[in-house]
């Protein structure tokens, strides 16, 4: 009986030991268990937060790509505006090298015109000096010529008055050569004096000639030293200035009057 009951008693202490042991696995267990839990828990909210966190990088990312997109937009526009610039530029630059080239060449031709005004001018102050002293000594020569021609007439008018008057006083005194002598002289006196009416003629159709062309008809008087030596052309061309002298007289003129018909 002791032995069974000693029996019983190992079998209960084997038991208890069994039981003890049993309770510390699942104990042990239950800590795993738990602690599998807990892991499962925190791996559970780690990804919820890592999906969230993705969510919203991903989030990011979209609004960045939409930004980037936006950007890129407004800088093809600005490139859009740039060439539009550039291109504004170099027709501005184009134009602005035309406009200087047209501007050289208009300014090369007032030069051109210039230089060549004043070498008419030039050239037309030499021909009014040139003919006001062409005409001085055209006034001169005639003023000369006049007065030789006409102390010629009245040389030669006294000597035929002189052998006039010695051939009516002493006409029964000479012998017929001393009066074909007389004859001969008073003949030779007479051709002279027809010479001289030519040349008075010619000298009086002279006096009708410009004295600046020498071609066309003295057609002009000059106030007041009342003058008519110059045509109406010449008159315009030469003597149009507001400081005109008169070419035979030098005096200033004041006035002129166009005439018409034979010189009064």
């Amino acid at each position: 009986m002791e032995s069974d009951l000693r029996k019983v008693s190992s079998h209960v202490d084997k038991a208890g030991m069994i039981a003890r042991r049993l309770e510390n696995e699942n104990a042990v267990i239950r800590a795993e268990i738990e602690a599998s839990k807990l892991s499962e828990s925190e791996s559970l909210t780690a990804c919820i937060e890592a999906t969230k966190k993705e969510k919203k990088r991903l989030k990011r990312l979209v609004a960045w790509e939409k930004q980037k997109k936006k950007l890129q937009g407004e800088i093809d526009g600005e490139k859009e505006k740039i060439k539009a610039l550039e291109r504004g530029l170099a027709q501005i630059i184009h134009e602005g090298k035309e406009y200087e080239e047209k501007w050289r060449e208009e300014e090369k031709a007032k030069e051109q015109a210039l230089a060549q005004v004043e070498e008419e001018q030039r050239s037309k102050e030499a021909t009014e000096v040139r003919n006001k002293r062409n005409v001085e000594s055209l006034r001169l020569k005639i003023e000369i010529d006049f007065q030789r021609h006409k102390d010629d007439l009245q040389r030669l008018e006294q000597e035929l008055s002189r052998l006039n008057k010695d051939s009516s006083t002493d006409a029964s005194l000479l012998s017929n050569n001393i009066s074909q002598t007389k004859g001969e002289e008073v003949s030779k006196l007479l051709e002279e004096l027809d010479r001289l009416d030519g040349l008075y003629e010619k000298e009086e159709s002279y006096d009708r000639e410009c004295l600046i062309c020498m071609k066309d008809e003295v057609s002009v008087v000059f106030l007041p030293c009342a003058h008519q030596v110059v045509c109406a052309s010449c008159s315009e061309s030469f003597m149009g200035g507001d400081k005109a002298t008169c070419p035979c007289c030098r005096a200033s003129v004041q006035q002129r009057i166009r005439v018409f018909g034979a010189t009064s």
